[in-house]
């Protein structure tokens, strides 16, 4: 089915909506659609990949993705293989250790699935300090 950011951002635009549905996109099933766009959602979702495993090279043939997973903000399952997280901030900063529990919660997931180790993916829009980027970027 075609993605619909309406679907997925029934009452309000937001950012995590947004990179749900370009995520959604990425998967070969939406070339009927819209092959520009698809293009662009493969390149975003390799792009991601490629933030911890640089020599990523493997072309995207699927991709499941969802908001809200174990209070995760974005999960996307790309060919059956990675699993991508995001936590996307954009008042707030990361609190509460939740960077290294979502961490164990996908690393958990991708043991039971046979899945790759997991992309972990902090998104930060508007301002955020240098010492608490730098902290998050160290806990890698």
């Amino acid at each position: 089915m075609k993605p619909n950011i309406f679907d997925i951002a029934t009452k309000e635009l937001s950012q995590d909506a947004f990179i749900t549905w370009l995520l959604a996109f990425a998967d070969n099933d939406n070339q009927q659609y819209d092959k520009e766009l698809n293009l662009c959602a493969k390149e975003f979702v390799s792009m991601l990949i490629k933030k911890q495993i640089p020599n990523f090279n493997d072309p995207i043939l699927t991709v499941e993705a969802e908001r809200q997973w174990k209070n995760i903000d974005i999960r996307a399952k790309v060919n059956g293989k990675y699993l991508i997280i995001i936590e996307d901030k954009t008042i707030s900063s990361e609190h509460s250790n939740q960077l290294e529990r979502y961490k164990e919660i996908a690393e958990k997931w991708c043991s039971e699935n046979k899945y790759e180790t997991p992309i972990c993916i902090y998104l930060k829009t508007g301002n955020e300090s240098l010492s608490i980027f730098n902290a998050i970027k160290d806990k890698r």
